[in-house]
């Protein structure tokens, strides 16, 4: 292993620069280093650098974890915030340095930094829900992630790729997917209504996205701040879109929107479970809107279900669906099987929140590139899209129409009873759970 060192000399609140020979390791290109380090206001001191891959691999799904020393002196990595980066561009390595001898001060000090781990193609972010600490897994990491850990302590979400990647083209031959539903089978259980809300539309995503392998679980959800009774892999159910967000509307009278109001605002409230994954991690974690929930959910199926129900009786239908959700609100995640790009509980599990704002019972799907739902007048109160099912048995019309990948749900952000456009709306609250996602900008 090659190792890159910078030369500086750290004073108080003082940055400096090294600008000098630009220098490899493992072929990743370290340049414009800068140092600050923070003292008297606190021990933290930025690592920050400019990286490039060098090796003919550049690639957004390129990861390393970076090893640093001050002099000959590995530092700990329990003493930075953070040491994986995914990737080029600029990063900034924190490190609060511990008692372990170094002054309040360093002065005239040479900083090393070198590749100590590399993933090649990213398949998995995981994020370790207490410290906010996070590190990349490759594909390979899919015959991994369904232990406890993942539906516990940690959180773990599945790379997806956007429709304008290579691996999609390739696949499907176009940089669209097709979200909705058909309606044409009729014995499925499908209403009018569904047809008049699901209709078919091509949509583009054009930013790739880590998804929940799993909805939030109950240990999770306490982790982050929230109160549950059992802290357990089984998912949180009875969660407001508002308590996991942030309240998203002040006057039900005018419909003014709230500072919590997407797509008008990505802000969520701090103390807010996704508000606590944000200021843990850095990353702008957040519900998944309902094109990019439909579009992990199907991996590339453009049919009823999460398989091929083509040439398939219901009851055949039935059993199939069965092997995908585990429908018993007892049951932890993970006790299933998982769709084709390896995310669980997708079906029989719970009503899982999206971004997406319906304001209208009639809202169709339309042709849209990167949808983030409407900007509404909310009057009566904000809906939300919910995606998924929660526990249903024994088959049956209800099983076959509320878990396909198309069926829509809209439940009020609060989760209260309401009329929506003269329909009456009955609260699922304690049908209703999570998944967490968060969109890439390369």
């Amino acid at each position: 292993m090659k190792r890159v060192t910078f030369s500086f000399l750290l004073a108080c609140v003082t940055s400096w620069t090294f600008g000098g020979v630009v220098q490899v390791s493992s072929g990743w290109e370290f340049s414009e280093v800068t140092v600050i380090q923070h003292w008297p206001l606190n021990r933290s001191v930025d690592i920050k650098f400019f990286v490039r891959q060098v090796d003919g691999q550049a690639s957004a799904r390129r990861a390393a974890k970076i090893k640093v020393s001050i002099g000959d002196r590995d530092l700990p990595e329990a003493e930075f915030d953070n040491l994986w980066i995914r990737g080029e561009g600029r990063k900034c390595l924190v490190w609060t340095p511990a008692a372990t001898g170094y002054p309040a001060e360093l002065n005239d000090v040479s900083v090393t930094l070198a590749v100590d781990e590399e993933v090649c193609e990213v398949g998995y972010l995981v994020v370790d829900l207490a410290s906010g600490k996070r590190s990349y897994k490759p594909l390979s990491f899919a015959s991994e992630v369904n232990c406890d850990t993942y539906k516990t302590t940690h959180m773990a979400f599945r790379y997806i790729p956007s429709t304008r990647s290579a691996a999609w083209r390739n696949a499907m031959g176009k940089d669209t997917f097709r979200i909705g539903s058909d309606g044409k089978r009729t014995d499925l259980g499908i209403t009018d209504g569904d047809r008049l809300r699901e209709g078919t539309a091509n949509i583009t995503l054009t930013k790739s996205f880590f998804f929940g392998v799993f909805p939030m679980t109950r240990k999770q959800y306490a982790l982050l701040g929230g109160s549950v009774a059992s802290q357990d892999a089984v998912p949180v159910r009875n969660v407001s879109y508002d308590s996991l967000r942030g309240t998203d509307g002040t006057n039900a009278v005018d419909g003014a929107a709230g500072p919590y109001c997407f797509p008008k605002s990505t802000v969520v409230k701090g103390d807010s479970p996704i508000g606590r994954i944000r200021s843990r991690t850095g990353f702008s974690f957040d519900f998944p809107t309902e094109a990019e929930w439909e579009y992990a959910a199907r991996a590339g199926n453009e049919g009823e279900y999460l398989f091929d129900e083509s040439g398939l009786s219901t009851s055949q239908i039935t059993a199939e669906l069965n092997t995908y959700g585990a429908n018993s609100e007892s049951a932890a995640v993970g006790t299933k099987s998982p769709n084709a790009w390896g995310i669980y509980d997708l079906i029989g599990c719970c009503h899982q929140w999206t971004t997406t704002c319906c304001d209208d019972n009639k809202t169709k799907h339309m042709d849209a590139t990167d949808p983030l739902g409407m900007t509404t007048q909310y009057g009566s109160g904000p809906f939300r899209v919910c995606k998924g099912s929660h526990a249903r048995t024994g088959g049956g019309s209800t099983q076959l129409r509320v878990q396909r990948i198309a069926y829509r749900m809209l439940q009020r952000s609060n989760c209260q009873n309401g009329t929506l456009n003269g329909t009456n709306f009955t609260a699922e609250q304690g049908n209703t759970g999570c998944r967490l996602s968060l969109r890439l900008e390369d």
